[in-house]
């Protein structure tokens, strides 16, 4: 009995340490902002006028029944109407982009919040001089994800920010779903900033432009990607087609699909194939001096169209198909790889395959990078077989 006096004063020394530690975790969200206080950036552009000042442009999504009068875009500033809601397009100018983006924020009564940013887009000015401050910027800010895609306009970036699209919300969207269609090149933050850790800082970026087209005379617009840009250096070195950044996919192993019209010698017409569940194993070699890839591409091959006389369900026919398909992609592959290496930026990754299946010979000459990539000797093995020929003869 004489201990309980000792026990009710532990308990209530208890009881105050544990009322103290429960208010220092119901902090509660003090520090947080209400979404009704956020401005939800879907899409940003970076690009530069004439006296080298970076234009920062974001687009802002408004839901419908929502008023966009949280910020005041003035010259800088326009709004449209997508499919789901309405969007706001702000710009500011600054010396650096930080500079840029908090003249935005001066406007606007809401936080930029960059959580919700789909898309970065570099004017090509601006990739062409300031990339390396562009992907600085984007790695460093704590709002943006590394999955944020990263694209290059072919003119200027604040036009694809205000494009308004017919079927979805705004432009941010069409961006992010042109990398799942055919084998158009995707390339996030990440992506890039892996990429660029290998000798020369090599980088890959997809051109996407508006192209007004005329439809029964009446001008529409939409987006197209026009092919990649190629960077050394921070550096953009040059540009390739539609069907080099198709090599650049097949060797990366990031080849999704896409129809080929083929023409089999002989006969008059074309063979549509689509090109489906596409694999690609590459390997290095060394002989002699020379540094030697070889890339072994297999896939299945689905007739889509047949404008020929020839029957597809006879064996002969088939082989045809396969033999022109194999010999198209070795050729897009081989002219794929020669443009870059005349560019001397290695987007195919061959450093990496040397690295990993001859680590010690790759070691000793990849401070000499540049001068091994243009003389790599490249080998094409094609395995595109018909898969289903379709059931009309």
């Amino acid at each position: 009995m004489f201990l309980l006096p000792y026990l009710l004063k532990i308990k209530k020394v208890l009881f105050i340490v544990s009322l103290f530690c429960s208010f220092s975790v119901m902090t509660g969200c003090w520090d947080q902002r209400e979404l009704n206080t956020l401005a939800l950036v879907t899409a940003s552009s970076f690009d530069l006028d004439a006296n080298n000042n970076v234009i920062a442009t974001v687009q802002i999504f408004t839901p419908q029944g929502t008023s966009s009068s949280g910020g005041s875009g003035g010259s800088g500033g326009s709004s449209g109407t997508g499919a789901q809601g309405s969007n706001l397009v702000i710009s500011g100018k600054g010396s650096t982009i930080s500079d840029a983006v908090n003249n935005i924020e001066t406007r606007v009564s809401r936080h930029l919040f960059r959580g919700q940013n789909a898309v970065i887009v570099f004017g090509h000015d601006f990739a062409k001089k300031r990339l390396k401050e562009g992907l600085d910027y984007a790695a460093r800010f704590y709002e943006i994800k590394e999955r944020t895609l990263i694209y290059v306009a072919k003119d200027h970036g604040v036009d694809l920010l205000q494009y308004r699209p017919n079927i979805e919300r705004n432009s941010a969207d069409v961006m992010e779903y042109l990398t799942e269609k055919n084998a158009n090149l995707g390339m996030s933050l990440k992506d890039v900033i892996l990429m660029r850790l290998g000798p020369n800082k090599p980088v890959i970026l997809p051109i996407i432009g508006v192209k007004q087209l005329r439809v029964k005379g009446n001008p529409e617009h939409m987006f197209l990607t026009l092919g990649s840009a190629i960077f050394a250096n921070d550096r953009l070195v040059g540009t390739i087609d539609h069907h080099d950044t198709y090599g650049q996919r097949l060797i990366y192993n990031e080849f999704n699909q896409t129809v080929f019209p083929l023409h089999l010698k002989g006969h008059s017409g074309q063979v549509s194939l689509n090109i489906q569940s596409v694999k690609t194993a590459t390997h290095s070699a060394i002989k002699d001096g020379k540094w030697i890839i070889t890339v072994k591409v297999s896939g299945k091959g689905i007739v889509f169209e047949n404008t020929t006389n020839q029957s597809l369900f006879k064996v002969k026919t088939e082989h045809k198909i396969e033999k022109e398909v194999n010999k198209r992609l070795r050729s897009i592959i081989k002219h794929s790889v020669k443009q870059t290496q005349h560019m001397n930026s290695d987007v195919m990754n061959f450093h990496g395959v040397f690295y990993r299946e001859h680590p010690d010979e790759y070691n000793k000459v990849s401070h000499n990078w540049e001068d091994i990539y243009p003389r790599i000797d490249v080998k094409v093995n094609g395995h595109i077989n018909v898969y289903d020929p379709g059931m009309i003869e």
